[in-house]
């Protein structure tokens, strides 16, 4: 029974970490298990003041708008953004990628799905309380 208790130990410590064969491999492993923490989806809208110099190279759509600004063209760029409540972060020193996991609160939930950015609020949800709790080794 006494032989048992240190092999115990043991396998519980190393229940929370791995050890990968490259970084490369650890960091997929990381952002695997990032993926798979909760996250929260919304919509981010950039305003954009484009000077007309004749480039032509812009990627972004013209919305109308009723005031031009100095002879400036309005652009507006939109896309989806999410925030994880898990990220990673390298440590090289110790040839590890550190798990950690914050906590979303029931305000940042109701956020979800919604605008933010130019014109809108920029209080968008963010994952708190950050603590290492997973160790991938390389």
């Amino acid at each position: 029974m006494k032989f048992l208790t240190p092999l115990l130990l043991l396998g519980l410590i190393g229940c929370n970490s791995s050890t990968y064969p490259s970084q490369t491999q650890a960091a997929e492993a990381c952002d695997r298990w990032r993926l798979e923490g909760e996250s929260i989806s919304y919509e981010f809208i950039s305003e954009r003041i484009i000077y007309n110099e004749g480039n032509g190279n812009d990627p972004f759509i013209p919305l109308p708008t009723d005031k031009p600004i100095n002879g400036a063209d309005k652009y507006f760029d939109s896309y989806s953004e999410t925030n994880h409540n898990r990220r990673c972060q390298n440590e090289s020193s110790t040839n590890q990628y550190l798990g950690r996991e914050g906590v979303f609160s029931d305000e940042d939930r109701e956020k979800a799905n919604q605008k933010f950015g130019d014109g809108y609020s920029r209080d968008y949800p963010e994952a708190t309380d950050f603590k290492v709790v997973r160790h991938f080794r390389y």
